[in-house]
């Protein structure tokens, strides 16, 4: 718990109080929620891009409602690979599937 704590205050003074002794407050929080607003619309995107797609399947329960796959085929089946041949240094993000399916493997290492 007492890192927990720490690591809080520490956030919270390097995000905050060291800025704010060089910025005035408000402008220290209209960029904190700016680049909070950013990071969120890109993730949300990124993100969204490999499940709510037409290629992605969308499996239901049978009767006893349980699937009827092992949980990483469930994985596979409902996310969509969709930078696989992409030139841009971000290459993992777009092989989702595979790295949900296997989170501790390095997406580098993914085919």
């Amino acid at each position: 718990m007492a890192l927990f704590i720490a690591g809080k205050a520490f956030f919270f003074s390097m995000v905050f109080v060291v800025p704010m002794i060089f910025h005035a407050w408000w402008i220290v929080l209209a960029y904190y929620m700016l680049t909070n607003l950013i990071n969120g619309v890109v993730l949300s995107t990124v993100f969204q891009l490999a499940h709510c797609v037409e290629e992605a399947d969308f499996p239901m329960p049978n009767e006893a409602n349980t699937m009827e796959t092992h949980w990483a085929v469930h994985q596979i089946e409902t996310t969509v690979d969709f930078a696989r041949r992409s030139r841009v240094p971000l290459i993992p993000v777009g092989l989702d599937g595979a790295y949900q399916a296997w989170p501790r493997t390095s997406p580098f290492m993914l085919p």
